[in-house]
């Protein structure tokens, strides 16, 4: 089992990879993102877990993306995202 899968379970989890790879194919195609790091996610209304994404966030530098996906499978938001640049 994925870290993905142990944190928001097995269905939640293949939503989210397939979500986010969707946002990469449509939005990723050039070489903008090469350079991208603190990678996060995190489910709207999980206290924690959105701490825990600010902190990342904050730890980034340059450019960053931050998308919402869902509603899930389950009625769940998340919040995706990553920084990038040098």
């Amino acid at each position: 089992m994925t870290e993905l899968e142990q944190k928001f379970g097995v269905d939640e989890a293949a939503f989210l990879v397939s979500a986010i790879s969707a946002w990469f194919e449509a939005n990723g195609g050039s070489d903008e993102f090469d350079c991208s790091d603190n990678f996060r996610l995190c489910r709207v209304g999980d206290p924690i877990g959105e701490a825990e994404y600010e902190d990342a966030r904050s730890d980034g530098c340059c450019g960053f993306v931050d998308i919402e996906i869902g509603p899930s499978p389950a009625g769940h938001i998340y919040r995706h995202g990553f920084n990038y640049g040098h």
